[in-house]
């Protein structure tokens, strides 16, 4: 997920403790050395800061498994 669409989903939340409670159901990776949770990936020629998102992890949160 693209930096400005996590911001979009998470819009009326606290930005960084909506992170960290994707964090907590391991829907995000853990914050790098910097306290980064976004990474730079490359597709083709241009780079783009993504966020990692496990959706699996979102959906087992979403019905309770």
């Amino acid at each position: 997920m693209t930096a400005g669409a996590m911001r979009e989903a998470l819009r009326g939340f606290d930005f960084r403790r909506a992170l960290d409670a994707l964090e907590e159901l391991g829907a995000l990776p853990p914050a790098n050395a910097n306290g980064e949770r976004a990474r730079f990936y490359r597709f083709g020629p241009r780079p783009a800061k993504l966020y990692p998102v496990n959706y699996g992890k979102l959906m087992e949160a979403a019905h309770g498994a």
